[in-house]
């Protein structure tokens, strides 16, 4: 299912709730927002 690879510090992607936030906003700035462009995160 790759659920496991989404597990925190197995691949060292311990992310905040910040900086999920500051990645968030800056996806939607390089691909203007189109919720298309969101199915690979």
């Amino acid at each position: 299912s790759g659920a496991a690879a989404r597990e925190p510090g197995s691949v060292g992607f311990e992310l905040t709730a910040q900086e999920l936030t500051t990645i968030a906003a800056g996806r939607q700035r390089r691909f203007g927002g189109d919720p298309e462009s969101h199915e690979e995160f």
